[in-house]
């Protein structure tokens, strides 16, 4: 199942403060080792469509479940909200143009069974900024998504082979389209972390 939320600690309502204390232990020090900066977007999940050549979008499952939408549907989508159905059109059009210009064999291995992988990506729009301002337009694909498969590797292996393959390939847009940041946090002062929690 898709989530697009993801929860905040305070969230978890069956966190106990010894869970809590040990999670803060472990960004403090190190332990975590894979940690993704996280982006203030609106997420978009995409696809391709071989029997139309085309990209499609959804922010819902009713949407994945209709086989997604195309450009003129995401914009009609957000017609009550302009600058939303812009955001959202112009990373459309940025997605389609990038992912258009990959060879047939690629887009098999990445979206292959058909309507069955959905990637997911943040949406940043310096004109449409949630609380985070950013000064570019960016796509920022997510290891995540959805498949039947519930899979967490198997989309993140799908995901990856995209962001190479977007990679070798010139983009002539003011969108630029990455993965993840991976973060290294520096450990923390074990006289200070002790003295606070």
């Amino acid at each position: 199942m898709y989530k697009r939320h993801i929860k905040h600690l305070y969230e978890d309502r069956n966190l106990t403060f010894e869970d809590l204390k040990e999670i803060l232990h472990k960004i403090a020090f190190g332990e975590i080792k894979e940690t993704y900066e996280k982006f203030d977007g609106a997420n978009l999940l995409f696809s391709w469509s071989y029997s139309s050549n085309e990209l499609r979008v959804a922010r819902s499952q009713t949407d994945i479940h209709s086989g997604g939408l195309n450009e003129a549907q995401i914009r009609s989508k957000f017609s009550d909200r302009p600058k939303l159905a812009d955001m959202f059109g112009e990373a459309y059009k940025a997605l389609h143009e990038a992912i258009s210009k990959l060879d047939l064999k690629v887009l098999k291995k990445i979206f292959d069974p058909i309507n069955e992988i959905w990637i997911s990506a943040e949406i940043l729009h310096q004109d449409n900024p949630n609380t985070i301002r950013y000064d570019a337009k960016n796509i920022i694909l997510h290891r995540t998504g959805f498949s039947v498969f519930e899979n967490n590797d198997f989309l993140s292996k799908k995901c990856e082979l995209l962001s190479n393959n977007l990679k070798l390939q010139e983009n002539k847009t003011d969108w630029a389209i990455s993965s993840p940041v991976l973060s290294n946090l520096p450990n923390m002062d074990k006289k200070i972390f002790d003295q606070h929690i």
